[in-house]
Protein backbone atom coordinates (compact mmCIF):
# COMPACT_ATOMS: atom_id res chain seq x y z
CA UNK A 1 0.00 0.00 0.00
CA UNK A 2 2.85 2.43 0.85
CA UNK A 3 4.47 1.65 -2.34
CA UNK A 4 1.22 2.33 -4.14
CA UNK A 5 0.62 5.72 -2.49
CA UNK A 6 3.70 6.84 -3.64
CA UNK A 7 3.15 6.08 -6.77
CA UNK A 8 0.07 7.87 -6.89
CA UNK A 9 2.07 10.84 -4.85
CA UNK A 10 4.84 10.60 -7.60
CA UNK A 11 2.54 11.28 -10.46
CA UNK A 12 0.16 13.93 -9.23
CA UNK A 13 3.46 16.05 -8.54
CA UNK A 14 4.97 15.19 -11.45
CA UNK A 15 8.23 15.03 -10.45
CA UNK A 16 8.87 16.88 -13.90
CA UNK A 17 8.05 14.16 -16.00
CA UNK A 18 7.26 14.84 -19.56
CA UNK A 19 4.38 12.49 -19.63
CA UNK A 20 1.77 12.00 -17.21
CA UNK A 21 1.51 8.75 -15.11
CA UNK A 22 -1.08 6.59 -16.90
CA UNK A 23 -2.34 2.41 -17.03
CA UNK A 24 0.23 0.05 -19.09
CA UNK A 25 -0.15 -0.68 -21.78
CA UNK A 26 -0.73 -4.04 -22.75
CA UNK A 27 -0.65 -4.14 -26.42
CA UNK A 28 0.56 -5.74 -29.38
CA UNK A 29 0.92 -2.61 -31.46
CA UNK A 30 3.17 -0.16 -28.50
CA UNK A 31 5.81 -0.23 -26.50
CA UNK A 32 6.81 1.97 -23.42
CA UNK A 33 10.02 3.40 -23.24
CA UNK A 34 11.62 5.61 -20.27
CA UNK A 35 14.61 7.69 -21.40
CA UNK A 36 16.74 10.50 -20.03
CA UNK A 37 18.82 11.01 -22.86
CA UNK A 38 18.88 14.71 -24.87
CA UNK A 39 15.19 15.23 -26.67
CA UNK A 40 17.21 16.47 -29.53
CA UNK A 41 19.21 12.94 -29.78
CA UNK A 42 16.45 10.17 -28.76
CA UNK A 43 13.52 11.75 -31.18
CA UNK A 44 15.07 10.69 -34.89
CA UNK A 45 15.81 7.33 -33.69
CA UNK A 46 12.34 6.77 -31.98
CA UNK A 47 10.80 7.99 -35.15
CA UNK A 48 13.19 5.43 -37.30
CA UNK A 49 12.02 2.65 -35.10
CA UNK A 50 8.03 3.39 -35.37
CA UNK A 51 8.79 4.07 -39.25
CA UNK A 52 10.55 0.61 -39.58
CA UNK A 53 8.60 -1.87 -37.27
CA UNK A 54 4.85 0.21 -37.35
CA UNK A 55 5.19 -0.11 -33.18
CA UNK A 56 4.29 2.97 -31.78
CA UNK A 57 6.88 4.04 -28.88
CA UNK A 58 5.13 5.97 -26.00
CA UNK A 59 8.43 7.74 -25.09
CA UNK A 60 8.61 9.41 -21.61
CA UNK A 61 11.48 11.38 -20.23
CA UNK A 62 12.84 14.08 -17.84
CA UNK A 63 13.66 17.54 -16.91
CA UNK A 64 17.40 18.36 -17.37
CA UNK A 65 18.20 18.95 -13.65
CA UNK A 66 16.66 15.21 -12.46
CA UNK A 67 17.29 13.49 -15.88
CA UNK A 68 17.99 9.77 -15.09
CA UNK A 69 17.47 9.82 -11.14
CA UNK A 70 13.58 10.66 -11.80
CA UNK A 71 13.03 8.32 -13.83
CA UNK A 72 15.08 5.50 -11.91
CA UNK A 73 12.82 6.87 -8.95
CA UNK A 74 10.04 6.10 -11.22
CA UNK A 75 11.08 3.06 -12.38
CA UNK A 76 11.61 1.41 -8.59
CA UNK A 77 8.15 2.77 -7.51
CA UNK A 78 6.64 0.69 -10.56
CA UNK A 79 8.08 -1.87 -9.51
CA UNK A 80 5.20 -4.14 -9.03
CA UNK A 81 3.64 -3.00 -11.72
CA UNK A 82 6.02 -2.08 -14.13
CA UNK A 83 4.70 0.55 -16.68
CA UNK A 84 7.74 1.13 -18.64
CA UNK A 85 9.22 -2.09 -21.24
CA UNK A 86 12.79 -0.43 -21.70
CA UNK A 87 14.85 2.10 -20.21
CA UNK A 88 17.53 3.92 -22.35
CA UNK A 89 19.51 5.72 -20.07
CA UNK A 90 22.54 8.59 -20.80
CA UNK A 91 24.73 6.79 -17.99
CA UNK A 92 25.37 3.54 -16.57
CA UNK A 93 25.70 3.65 -12.66
CA UNK A 94 22.09 3.76 -11.84
CA UNK A 95 21.25 1.35 -14.68
CA UNK A 96 23.29 -1.12 -12.97
CA UNK A 97 21.76 -0.48 -9.34
CA UNK A 98 18.32 -1.32 -10.89
CA UNK A 99 19.75 -4.12 -12.36
CA UNK A 100 20.57 -5.14 -8.83
CA UNK A 101 17.67 -4.57 -7.52
CA UNK A 102 15.90 -6.70 -9.75
CA UNK A 103 14.00 -4.24 -12.00
CA UNK A 104 15.70 -5.20 -14.73
CA UNK A 105 15.87 -8.56 -16.78
CA UNK A 106 18.25 -10.55 -19.18
CA UNK A 107 18.13 -9.82 -22.47
CA UNK A 108 20.03 -11.80 -24.94
CA UNK A 109 20.20 -12.73 -28.62
CA UNK A 110 23.19 -14.10 -30.83
CA UNK A 111 24.39 -10.65 -31.68
CA UNK A 112 24.37 -9.28 -28.17
CA UNK A 113 25.91 -12.37 -26.46
CA UNK A 114 29.29 -11.20 -28.80
CA UNK A 115 28.66 -7.52 -27.36
CA UNK A 116 32.08 -6.38 -25.43
CA UNK A 117 32.04 -7.57 -21.88
CA UNK A 118 33.26 -4.07 -20.79
CA UNK A 119 30.37 -2.84 -21.98
CA UNK A 120 27.39 -5.27 -20.94
CA UNK A 121 26.12 -6.24 -17.00
CA UNK A 122 27.63 -9.85 -16.19
CA UNK A 123 23.56 -11.03 -16.14
CA UNK A 124 22.85 -9.33 -19.46
CA UNK A 125 20.41 -6.96 -18.27
CA UNK A 126 21.83 -4.13 -19.70
CA UNK A 127 24.01 -2.96 -22.66
CA UNK A 128 26.58 0.20 -23.04
CA UNK A 129 26.66 1.83 -26.87
CA UNK A 130 27.83 5.18 -27.86
CA UNK A 131 30.17 6.81 -25.76
CA UNK A 132 31.05 10.28 -23.78
CA UNK A 133 33.57 11.50 -22.15
CA UNK A 134 34.17 13.80 -19.19
CA UNK A 135 35.90 16.60 -20.03
CA UNK A 136 36.97 20.53 -18.69
CA UNK A 137 34.99 22.99 -21.09
CA UNK A 138 36.56 26.20 -21.00
CA UNK A 139 36.42 29.82 -22.26
CA UNK A 140 38.50 30.20 -25.32
CA UNK A 141 38.65 34.06 -24.86
CA UNK A 142 39.29 33.75 -21.11
CA UNK A 143 41.89 30.58 -21.07
CA UNK A 144 44.25 29.28 -23.58
CA UNK A 145 44.07 25.60 -24.33
CA UNK A 146 47.99 25.61 -22.98
CA UNK A 147 46.30 27.01 -19.79
CA UNK A 148 42.93 24.96 -19.09
CA UNK A 149 43.00 22.32 -16.55
CA UNK A 150 43.71 19.01 -17.77
CA UNK A 151 43.76 17.04 -14.53
CA UNK A 152 40.23 17.18 -11.74
CA UNK A 153 42.82 18.46 -9.25
CA UNK A 154 44.17 21.71 -11.19
CA UNK A 155 40.71 22.92 -10.11
CA UNK A 156 41.70 23.09 -7.00
CA UNK A 157 44.12 25.30 -7.47
CA UNK A 158 43.61 29.05 -6.80
CA UNK A 159 43.52 30.50 -10.05
CA UNK A 160 40.44 28.90 -10.90
CA UNK A 161 38.60 30.59 -7.39
CA UNK A 162 35.25 31.53 -8.30
CA UNK A 163 35.94 30.25 -11.76
CA UNK A 164 34.48 26.99 -11.41
CA UNK A 165 31.36 25.34 -12.93
CA UNK A 166 29.31 22.01 -12.38
CA UNK A 167 26.26 20.07 -12.15
CA UNK A 168 25.00 19.02 -9.29
CA UNK A 169 26.28 15.78 -8.17
CA UNK A 170 23.04 14.33 -7.29
CA UNK A 171 21.95 14.09 -10.59
CA UNK A 172 23.07 12.88 -14.34
CA UNK A 173 26.66 12.02 -15.19
CA UNK A 174 28.40 14.06 -12.26
CA UNK A 175 26.56 11.78 -9.94
CA UNK A 176 28.48 8.73 -11.38
CA UNK A 177 31.28 10.87 -11.57
CA UNK A 178 31.59 11.58 -7.67
CA UNK A 179 30.85 7.76 -7.23
CA UNK A 180 34.30 6.95 -9.91
CA UNK A 181 36.48 9.38 -8.13
CA UNK A 182 35.58 7.60 -4.75
CA UNK A 183 36.59 4.00 -6.38
CA UNK A 184 39.70 5.26 -7.81
CA UNK A 185 40.96 7.41 -5.00
CA UNK A 186 38.70 6.08 -1.71
CA UNK A 187 36.65 8.37 0.29
CA UNK A 188 39.59 10.24 2.20
CA UNK A 189 41.04 11.58 -0.87
CA UNK A 190 37.52 12.27 -2.86
CA UNK A 191 36.41 14.55 0.06
CA UNK A 192 40.10 16.10 -0.32
CA UNK A 193 39.11 17.53 -3.31
CA UNK A 194 35.51 18.13 -2.91
CA UNK A 195 36.86 20.26 0.01
CA UNK A 196 39.12 22.06 -2.56
CA UNK A 197 36.14 22.92 -5.40
CA UNK A 198 34.38 24.33 -2.33
CA UNK A 199 37.04 26.78 -1.02
CA UNK A 200 37.42 27.78 -4.57
CA UNK A 201 33.81 28.92 -4.19
CA UNK A 202 32.38 25.95 -7.28
CA UNK A 203 29.24 27.10 -8.94
CA UNK A 204 26.93 24.21 -9.02
CA UNK A 205 24.00 24.27 -11.93
CA UNK A 206 21.39 22.71 -13.11
CA UNK A 207 23.20 20.06 -15.72
CA UNK A 208 25.63 19.90 -17.81
CA UNK A 209 24.44 21.99 -20.63
CA UNK A 210 23.61 24.51 -17.98
CA UNK A 211 27.62 23.75 -17.20
CA UNK A 212 28.46 24.76 -20.67
CA UNK A 213 26.58 28.11 -21.03
CA UNK A 214 27.45 29.45 -18.28
CA UNK A 215 31.60 28.86 -19.50
CA UNK A 216 30.43 30.18 -22.30
CA UNK A 217 28.46 33.94 -21.65
CA UNK A 218 32.16 33.82 -18.98
CA UNK A 219 30.16 33.41 -15.57
CA UNK A 220 32.74 31.14 -15.04
CA UNK A 221 36.09 30.39 -17.03
CA UNK A 222 36.07 26.39 -17.05
CA UNK A 223 33.25 23.58 -16.35
CA UNK A 224 32.91 19.87 -15.79
CA UNK A 225 30.93 18.67 -18.27
CA UNK A 226 30.49 15.64 -20.93
CA UNK A 227 31.88 15.73 -24.48
CA UNK A 228 28.55 16.09 -26.04
CA UNK A 229 27.13 19.51 -24.15
CA UNK A 230 30.69 21.07 -25.70
CA UNK A 231 29.80 19.75 -29.22
CA UNK A 232 26.73 21.13 -29.27
CA UNK A 233 27.68 24.59 -28.11
CA UNK A 234 30.50 24.50 -30.62
CA UNK A 235 27.71 24.08 -33.27
CA UNK A 236 26.02 27.26 -31.85
CA UNK A 237 29.33 29.07 -32.26
CA UNK A 238 29.75 29.17 -28.56
CA UNK A 239 33.87 30.63 -27.89
CA UNK A 240 34.54 27.38 -25.97
CA UNK A 241 36.76 24.19 -26.50
CA UNK A 242 37.21 21.17 -24.33
CA UNK A 243 40.22 19.05 -22.30
CA UNK A 244 39.96 15.53 -21.51
CA UNK A 245 40.07 15.45 -18.57
CA UNK A 246 42.46 12.95 -16.30
CA UNK A 247 42.08 11.45 -12.70
CA UNK A 248 45.37 10.49 -12.03
CA UNK A 249 46.46 11.01 -8.20
CA UNK A 250 49.94 11.13 -7.22
CA UNK A 251 51.52 7.82 -8.68
CA UNK A 252 48.45 6.03 -9.47
CA UNK A 253 47.96 7.15 -13.21
CA UNK A 254 44.14 7.25 -14.61
CA UNK A 255 43.38 8.44 -18.08
CA UNK A 256 39.94 9.65 -19.35
CA UNK A 257 36.38 9.02 -17.78
CA UNK A 258 34.34 7.35 -20.74
CA UNK A 259 30.08 6.89 -20.16
CA UNK A 260 28.07 4.73 -21.97
CA UNK A 261 24.19 5.12 -22.94
CA UNK A 262 22.72 2.04 -21.45
CA UNK A 263 19.87 0.27 -22.98
CA UNK A 264 17.87 -2.89 -20.26
CA UNK A 265 14.34 -4.25 -20.44
CA UNK A 266 12.05 -3.82 -17.56
CA UNK A 267 11.26 -6.72 -15.58
CA UNK A 268 7.69 -7.93 -16.19
CA UNK A 269 6.72 -5.10 -19.02
CA UNK A 270 3.59 -5.34 -20.10
CA UNK A 271 4.71 -5.28 -23.83
CA UNK A 272 7.92 -8.09 -23.58
CA UNK A 273 8.20 -8.94 -27.42
CA UNK A 274 8.46 -5.10 -28.31
CA UNK A 275 10.50 -4.39 -25.88
CA UNK A 276 12.69 -7.18 -27.41
CA UNK A 277 12.51 -5.30 -30.87
CA UNK A 278 13.25 -1.76 -29.21
CA UNK A 279 16.24 -3.09 -27.74
CA UNK A 280 17.94 -4.93 -30.83
CA UNK A 281 16.82 -1.20 -32.67
CA UNK A 282 18.61 0.44 -30.14
CA UNK A 283 21.96 -1.69 -30.29
CA UNK A 284 21.70 -1.65 -33.54
CA UNK A 285 24.88 -0.82 -35.78
CA UNK A 286 22.38 1.88 -37.39
CA UNK A 287 21.29 3.71 -34.06
CA UNK A 288 25.24 3.69 -32.77
CA UNK A 289 25.86 5.34 -36.23
CA UNK A 290 23.03 8.19 -36.07
CA UNK A 291 24.61 8.67 -32.45
CA UNK A 292 28.08 8.94 -33.72
CA UNK A 293 27.06 11.60 -36.79
CA UNK A 294 24.89 13.45 -34.46
CA UNK A 295 25.69 16.98 -33.05
CA UNK A 296 26.47 14.52 -29.52
CA UNK A 297 29.39 12.85 -31.77
CA UNK A 298 29.11 9.76 -29.17
CA UNK A 299 32.05 7.59 -29.95
CA UNK A 300 30.74 3.79 -30.96
CA UNK A 301 31.18 1.21 -28.95
CA UNK A 302 31.47 -1.27 -32.28
CA UNK A 303 34.88 -2.05 -33.69
CA UNK A 304 33.40 -2.13 -36.84
CA UNK A 305 32.08 1.78 -36.32
CA UNK A 306 35.38 2.74 -34.64
CA UNK A 307 37.78 3.67 -37.14
CA UNK A 308 35.01 5.64 -38.62
CA UNK A 309 34.65 8.14 -36.40
CA UNK A 310 38.33 8.06 -35.09
CA UNK A 311 38.02 12.15 -34.50
CA UNK A 312 36.22 11.48 -31.66
CA UNK A 313 37.87 8.94 -30.24
CA UNK A 314 38.88 9.68 -26.46
CA UNK A 315 42.21 9.90 -25.92
CA UNK A 316 43.61 7.23 -23.32
CA UNK A 317 40.28 6.31 -21.66
CA UNK A 318 40.56 4.43 -18.23
CA UNK A 319 39.09 1.24 -17.78
CA UNK A 320 34.95 1.59 -16.72
CA UNK A 321 34.85 -0.14 -13.60
CA UNK A 322 30.94 0.14 -13.39
CA UNK A 323 30.36 -1.90 -10.39
CA UNK A 324 33.08 -0.48 -8.27
CA UNK A 325 31.58 3.17 -8.87
CA UNK A 326 28.03 1.71 -8.28
CA UNK A 327 29.62 0.09 -4.82
CA UNK A 328 31.02 3.65 -4.04
CA UNK A 329 28.06 5.92 -4.89
CA UNK A 330 26.54 6.41 -1.39
CA UNK A 331 29.71 7.18 0.10
CA UNK A 332 30.28 9.67 -2.88
CA UNK A 333 26.76 11.27 -2.37
CA UNK A 334 27.77 11.06 1.44
CA UNK A 335 30.55 13.44 0.79
CA UNK A 336 28.81 15.55 -1.62
CA UNK A 337 26.34 16.27 0.78
CA UNK A 338 28.60 16.90 3.97
CA UNK A 339 30.80 19.47 1.89
CA UNK A 340 28.60 20.60 -1.05
CA UNK A 341 25.42 20.77 0.51
CA UNK A 342 22.26 19.78 -1.26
Amino acid sequence: MLRRAALVTLCVLGWGLVSSCAERHDDRSVVVLYYSVDEVYARPIIEAFEHETGIRVDARTDTEATKTTGLVGRLRLEQDAPVADVFWSSEPFMTEQLAREGVLESMRTEALDLWPEEYRAPEYSWYGLALRSRVIVFNTNLVTGEDAPGQMHDLTETKWKGRIAMARPEFGTTRGHMAMLVALWGDDGTRAWLAGLKANRVLLLDGNSAVVRAVATGEAAVGLTDTDDVFSGQRNGWPIDLVYVRHDLGASKHGVMTIPNTVARVKDGPNPDNAARLMEFLMSEQVERLLAESDSHNYPVRATLRSEFGAYEPPDSMPLGIGDATDAMDDAMEACRDILGG
